[in-house]
């Protein structure tokens, strides 16, 4: 384990070194190298921070307390004395030492148990109004045996065993970067427009304004210290808003006038966490992604302003439930539930059909997701901002201390990212328009279609023409159906009650 030692930090000294450095000369190439300018301005803002809060290895003494955080020093020390007295006092024939060692133990005991249930109730208060960091603290007290295996210490991959760290997580990310393109490929082919099922395009374009210095700073001071990032902690770009938000504005804008991400914002950095089964299986890891926090908030600028103009051109599929504000998986159950409610009273069958996708981030494909987005409304130097941020992008796995070698994505949304989820909504927004007998109801990726009639054969037939028609646009759009998971069910009168 590592960690960031801040110890010796000094706030003072570090934003001093940051204030001490010309960045006016470092931006002078801005407008003619985006590229190297940002690239050059984050190494040096790396370098300053790693100077006063460096990434040391924790020490096998404090391994306990940073995974038990309710361990003290006093109680580490409590803890060394205990393993001595177990030689001097348990092993002895004395009873009376044998009896110090045993109210000793029970003691540290108490006093451990005591400690851990203070931090958590510490924690709870904390998150009192945060569902989501509750549960989380819920999550770190309730042992699941498949969260066993964090790292693999074997992956067996094209019939070959890996176990040198660097090796497996080469491996890994190999896999991570080619089982969409592997998948999207296995569907075939089709010399179809996939954008034969967009039927209205807004007239008006959607254009980027520039950004401002209080916006940037408002979001560099809303980054969750919390949350892991890429090479700098949140905290100290927190700390440094004031100088780093002017910086970064002029950065973001050219970005955005220009058409040009920085390369440097397209890398990710990939931890696998282990699902369940094999474990030397790669498909039984899930990648979590994690972007700079840089790259974050330009996404954010882009995304606040993209929504916006969707929400008011109203592109949107209107029972699309998922990544959209005011909307929710509850709101989307009662919408189901109603609609199952209402057949029933009119006599009818319901059938419904749950849609799960294999991979489906990662299947995307660039030239069709580029194509809709120019039908959404999104083209000129906007269509050209939106394509080199799907292009060029980076990743590597992280294991431990040991990272792969950068492998390039060819394929699919970047996972992490605050654009990706938008972007893929409107990948799929089109697949209501494959049928126009079906009703839909999408929240993200999890497609839900029903259809209603008081004849059981004519459900089956209709079921089975219009399903053709799904398998069509799947093929064309690059989207595997993942039939194990896809479930189908049948609602009629005789069960009403249980279904309300």
């Amino acid at each position: 384990m590592f960690y960031r030692d801040y110890k010796l930090f000094n706030k003072d000294d570090y934003l001093q070194d940051l204030n001490y450095v010309d960045w006016n000369t470092k931006l002078n190439n801005l407008n003619n190298n985006i590229n190297r300018t940002t690239n050059d301005i984050i190494k040096t803002i790396e370098e300053i921070s790693n100077k006063h809060m460096p990434v040391k290895e924790v020490p096998h003494s404090k391994l306990k307390q940073f995974t038990k955080p309710w361990i003290t020093n006093g109680i580490l020390k409590s803890i060394k004395t205990k393993q001595k007295m177990y030689y001097t006092h348990f092993f002895s024939n004395d009873s009376n030492k044998i009896k110090q060692y045993k109210i000793y133990s029970n003691k540290l005991n108490k006093i451990k148990s005591i400690n851990k249930r203070n931090y958590y109730n510490t924690q709870f208060t904390k998150c009192k109004n945060n569902m989501k960091a509750t549960w989380k603290i819920i999550g770190t007290l309730i042992k699941h045996k498949s969260n066993g295996i964090q790292y693999p210490t074997q992956i067996i991959r094209n019939n070959y065993s890996y176990t040198k760290k660097k090796d497996i997580a080469n491996q890994l990310n190999q896999h991570f970067v080619t089982v969409g393109p592997k998948l999207a490929n296995s569907l075939g082919t089709s010399n179809e427009d996939p954008c034969k099922y967009i039927h209205n395009s807004p007239v008006s374009s959607f254009i980027m304004s520039n950004v401002s210095e209080y916006q940037v700073q408002c979001l560099f001071n809303a980054l969750d210290k919390n949350k892991a990032s890429i090479s700098l902690p949140n905290t100290l770009i927190t700390m440094a808003s004031p100088i780093l938000s002017p910086l970064f504005t002029m950065i973001y804008n050219e970005s955005i006038n220009t058409g040009i991400v920085p390369d440097i914002l397209k890398i990710s950095r990939v931890t696998p966490i282990f699902k369940s089964e094999k474990a030397t299986n790669p498909n039984n890891y899930r990648p979590i992604s994690t972007l700079s926090p840089f790259a974050k908030v330009l996404e954010r600028l882009v995304y606040d302003q993209l929504e916006l103009f969707l929400s008011k051109k109203k592109v949107i599929y209107e029972y699309q439930f998922g990544f959209r504000k005011g909307y929710s998986t509850e709101q989307a159950i009662l919408e189901i539930s109603d609609n199952i409610k209402t057949s029933i009273d009119n006599n009818e069958t319901t059938c419904g059909l749950f849609l799960d996708f294999s991979k489906a981030f990662d299947t995307v494909n660039h030239q069709i997701l580029l194509s809709k987005l120019y039908k959404s409304g999104i083209r000129g130097i906007q269509l050209a901002w939106f394509s080199d941020y799907l292009t060029n992008r980076f990743q590597y796995v992280k294991i431990g201390n040991v990272e792969s070698d950068l492998l390039k994505i060819t394929c699919g949304i970047p996972q992490g990212s605050t654009l990706g989820p938008l972007l893929f909504i409107l990948y799929i927004n089109d697949i209501p328009n494959c049928s126009k007998k079906l009703s839909f109801r999408i929240f993200a990726d999890d497609t839900n279609i029903f259809y209603s009639s008081p004849s059981i054969d004519e459900i089956e037939r209709v079921m089975n023409e219009e399903f053709n028609h799904i398998l069509q646009y799947c093929i064309i759009n690059k989207l595997s159906i993942n039939y194990k998971k896809t479930n189908l069910f049948i609602i009629n009168l005789q069960i009403k009650k249980h279904v309300i």
